[in-house]
């Protein structure tokens, strides 16, 4: 199933001859025009066009004036498309048909581009002949999907791979110019990369795959959703670069230490060693999930990766990004337990939130030390962090340690 793309792509076009200025009247002129402007006419062409369209107007206009109805002389006028069919070649006609749709199917697009394409007159002819649209059948509402698939068919088979794929760059072009424009707007304040054209020409083939992928796919969820998936997983690092500058990266760990890397000041190989697994990571989840049909846990992989690539001091500084998620949480389950035993009332919940969100914040970060390292003053460390624990929450552990308590007596008491 294809979808159809807004696309204002023509062939080389004839102006208006200015030697026909003189010879025809302006309502003559106009309609020639709108013809020269969908399709390239010869000189010949186009005076024989306009004293078609005169004679066809003089006829009309003696008719009216002898007492026909207007029914009459508009229903006996003369089609302008059977009148362009007797002019035109049948190339030039289905530029002219062609011309008036704003959403052209393949076949119509290869046709216009022929030139740029570089198509054989023999391609062109059977791809006119062969099109499951005919040109006289051609509309702006969208044909039947059969049809269009039956075209896309029909325009792999004609086509080389050379022609076939400039027909897709040709396709996706706004959109990738758009992507491409947007990735040097980034790189100019944030400097992503220093080899800027194997960069961004790595990038713009990566845009045009994915582009053409994703107008193949067309309307189909299924499809497209696949489309995304896949090249989610295979992103260039110029590219990855652009969305970690812009926060832009699924939620991971390696994710977390890239944005940060400005102030945990990363190397330029510490970023790329750290670029380099998150690329390998996609690359890995998107193969277990086609192979296993669930998600892959990464985060002993990330976590290992980050220990390996920062240094001790670096790796300070990440431990609160890497645990605010979990202590945000932490602190909410926080809340919702106080709330079930009445211990929120006539207090700020932001206040408390942020006051067991930092709580818990670093009881995990000295929990992680202990684990790498432990030593006695990494478990003093814990202890203070224990020693300063906000008093609503100590005063839910009491709640908790009573509510044991009276559960072990009841127990006590059955036997």
């Amino acid at each position: 199933m294809l979808i159809f793309l807004s696309l204002l792509i023509t062939p080389a076009q004839a102006q208006l001859a200015k030697e026909l200025y003189k010879r025809f009247d302006f309502t003559v002129l106009t309609r020639l025009n709108d013809v020269c402007s969908k399709t390239n006419l010869s000189l010949e062409q186009q005076t024989t066009l306009a004293m078609r369209f005169k004679n066809m107007d003089s006829t009309a206009n003696a008719k009216l004036s002898s007492g026909a109805t207007w029914e009459s002389v508009s229903s006996n006028y003369p089609d302008q498309k059977t009148i362009l069919k007797n002019i035109l070649s049948s190339v030039q006609y289905a530029d002219y048909v062609f011309g008036a749709v704003k959403n052209p199917t393949l076949v119509m697009l290869a046709v216009r581009n022929r030139n740029v394409l570089h198509l054989q007159q023999t391609q062109i002819e059977t791809l006119l002949k062969k099109t499951a649209i005919p040109v006289d059948q051609t509309q702006d509402d969208a044909p039947d999907n059969s049809l269009l698939e039956k075209d896309q068919q029909l325009i792999k088979l004609m086509l080389n791979k050379t022609q076939w794929d400039s027909l897709l760059a040709l396709i996706v072009d706004n959109k990738v110019s758009n992507d491409l424009n947007q990735i040097r707007k980034i790189n100019a304040i944030h400097h992503l990369t220093k080899d800027t054209v194997t960069a961004f020409n790595q990038a713009k083939q990566y845009f045009i795959s994915r582009e053409a992928e994703s107008y193949l796919a067309g309307t189909n969820l299924k499809k497209q959703d696949s489309v995304r998936k896949v090249f989610d997983s295979k992103k260039p690092l110029m590219i990855l670069k652009s969305d970690a500058a812009g926060h832009k990266l699924p939620t991971s760990m390696l994710a977390e230490v890239l944005y940060a890397a400005k102030a945990m000041a990363l190397s330029d190989p510490q970023s790329d060693s750290l670029f380099n697994a998150y690329k390998i990571m996609a690359q890995q989840k998107y193969a277990y999930m086609l192979l296993k049909h669930v998600p892959l846990n990464t985060d002993k992989y990330e976590d290992s990766t980050i220990k390996k690539v920062l240094t001790a001091d670096q790796y300070e500084l990440f431990l609160p990004i890497k645990y605010q998620h979990t202590a945000e949480k932490n602190a909410s389950k926080d809340w919702a337990k106080l709330d079930a035993i009445g211990l929120t009332k006539g207090v700020d919940a932001n206040t408390v939130n942020k006051e067991n969100t930092e709580y818990e914040l670093k009881l995990l970060v000295a929990n992680d030390r202990i684990s790498r390292n432990k030593t006695q003053e990494n478990l003093f460390a814990k202890k203070d962090v224990e020693n300063a624990k906000p008093a609503l929450l100590r005063k839910l552990d009491e709640a908790a340690l009573s509510v044991k308590i009276s559960n072990r007596a009841k127990r006590d008491l059955t036997w």
